[in-house]
């Protein structure tokens, strides 16, 4: 029942997908990809200003930004992926790497890293 109010549109230039800046009434604000809000992606999909300028921070711009879109790239780390894509639906561990099993997805990981996917 919360009334949240936008406060700014981020535009990606590449695939022109959208990202929001809201505010509470009590002055809390997250960023959340638009896709969320109408229903279109099952991701993980909101952050405070604090937690997404912490991101920013950590992965960089770039790859913070392919996150919020949804997206994937080799070199992402398991909590990268995680935030993007959400938990797995199953993970299958071997000594040469882990292969993390979405939908129609397969994802591998060596060392924590996301090494190829199909």
């Amino acid at each position: 029942g919360t009334v949240w109010e936008c406060i700014d549109l981020t535009i990606e230039e590449k695939y022109y997908t959208l990202s929001l800046l809201l505010k509470d009434n009590l002055g809390q604000t997250l960023a959340v990809r638009y896709e969320n809000l109408i229903g279109e992606k099952k991701y993980y999909d909101s952050f405070t200003v604090e937690e997404a300028d912490m991101y920013v921070q950590k992965f960089g711009k770039t790859n913070w930004i392919m996150i919020l879109e949804g997206k994937i790239n080799i070199g992402f780390s398991e909590e990268m992926v995680l935030l993007s894509w959400g938990k797995p639906k199953k993970i299958n561990y071997s000594s040469s790497g882990d292969q993390w099993v979405y939908e129609e997805q397969y994802l591998y990981f060596e060392n924590g890293k996301l090494k190829s996917y199909n």
